[in-house]
């Protein structure tokens, strides 16, 4: 039987290799956060800094966190 909370249970592989890649690159919420109430904790192209990383781990998320995350697209070299 499908478990409703697996869906937004954190593949700490997938998070663990977006972070590793992630050493000296800015990532970004790639959409808005929600807790699973529904309150927005952080908006779409905000930075995540490890700091707010831990917290929002520590938060049961509409999403799960490495669904919510991207690297911030590097300057154009123009």
């Amino acid at each position: 039987m499908d478990d409703p909370d697996h869906s937004r249970q954190v593949n700490t592989h997938v998070l663990n290799a977006i972070l590793d890649t992630a050493k000296g690159r800015a990532i970004v919420a790639s959409r808005d956060i929600y807790d699973e109430r529904g309150i927005k904790l952080l908006a779409q192209h905000m930075p995540i800094t490890p700091v707010l990383q831990e917290r929002l781990l520590s938060l049961q998320l509409r999403h799960p966190l490495e669904t919510c995350l991207r690297f911030e697209a590097p300057p154009d070299k123009g």
